[in-house]
C-alpha cells in the first residue's frame, strides 16, 4: 500500500488523506504556511525539502517552472508517469501535449525531446 500511496499525485494524496478541502482553502487564501504544513502532514515534503516547485504549481508563487529541466518539470507537475507511458506507446501527440502542459513550447526543444526518444516525425 505504501508504494501505491507514494506514487499518487499531490492532489490525489491530499484527497486520499481527507485534507484536500483544507489545501484548497489554503491555496485560495494564498496561505503558503498552511499549504506547506498540509504537504508535510501527508509526507510529500520533509523539513529539508524545497517546497517552491510544488507551491508554484498551485499558483502560490510566480514563474512556475523557472530553470527546471524537463524531468524536473514532469516530476513536479505529476506528469512523469504519463510522459513515460506516452513515450512507450510512441504517442507523439500525447508527448507534445504533456510537454506543453509543463511549458515546453519552443518548437526546437520539442523536436529535440522527440528525437531523443526516437519519436521525431515532426512536420
Amino acid at each position: 500500500m505504501d508504494n501505491v500511496y507514494n506514487s499518487l499525485t499531490v492532489y490525489n494524496r491530499l484527497k486520499a488523506s481527507g485534507l484536500i478541502e483544507n489545501f484548497n482553502k489554503a491555496i485560495k487564501e494564498k496561505n503558503i504556511d498552511e499549504a506547506k504544513l498540509l504537504l508535510f502532514k501527508i509526507g510529500i515534503i520533509d523539513e529539508d525539502y524545497e517546497i517552491n516547485p510544488i507551491l508554484k504549481i498551485f499558483g502560490l508563487l510566480d514563474n512556475i517552472y523557472g530553470a527546471m529541466t524537463v524531468n524536473e518539470r514532469l516530476w513536479v507537475s505529476g506528469l512523469m508517469y504519463s510522459f513515460k507511458e506516452a513515450i512507450k506507446e510512441k504517442n507523439i501527440e500525447k508527448v507534445i501535449k504533456i510537454l506543453y502542459e509543463v511549458e515546453i513550447t519552443d518548437e526546437a526543444n520539442v523536436e529535440g525531446i522527440l528525437k531523443n526518444h526516437n519519436l521525431f516525425k515532426y512536420k
